[in-house]
């Protein structure tokens, strides 16, 4: 009797430590921030139209979301009707502002001419701490809502 009891009693922890615990890193969540979504012009005075699964940069640009990551970026095919780099892949860095209004978010193409989403991922990472020269040594492109007139 007292080996069953062992047996039981060893395939309860087995169990209890199958219960659902994740081991290794967790997925990323499989859509945009909220805050990224929506109409936006940028300090350029170019407008961009973002939704969960495209970023528009108007009139012609847009980027394909493959993938967004709680890192703060976004893996994106180039759209093939793009005048340049159709088919390439970008990685879309973004970064929240403080005490910048009207401006809310910057962003930066770390690059837009990935060979593959592996590549594009990999590609040096920009500067978030620094978003007037992060992005490859130039400013994010600061981001307001449309219509927001304080600017």
């Amino acid at each position: 009797m007292r080996p069953l009891v062992m047996v039981l009693i060893a395939a309860a922890a087995v169990l209890h430590g199958c219960s659902g615990a994740r081991t290794g890193p967790t997925p990323p969540p499989s859509g945009a921030p909220a805050f990224l979504l929506g109409d936006f012009d940028d300090d350029y005075g170019i407008r961009y139209e973002i939704t969960d699964s495209v970023w528009a940069q108007l009139p012609q640009s847009r980027y394909v979301i493959e993938r967004w990551d709680r890192r703060g970026f976004a893996i994106a095919r180039n759209h093939a009707d793009n005048v340049e780099d159709g088919g390439l892949w970008t990685r879309i860095d973004w970064v929240r502002l403080e005490d910048m209004n009207p401006w809310e978010w910057g962003f930066c193409l770390t690059i837009w001419d990935a060979a593959s989403p592996v590549l594009a991922e990999q590609a040096t990472t920009a500067d978030r701490l620094d978003p007037r020269t992060g992005c490859n040594g130039f400013p994010f492109s600061r981001m307001k809502r449309s219509g927001d007139p304080g600017r």
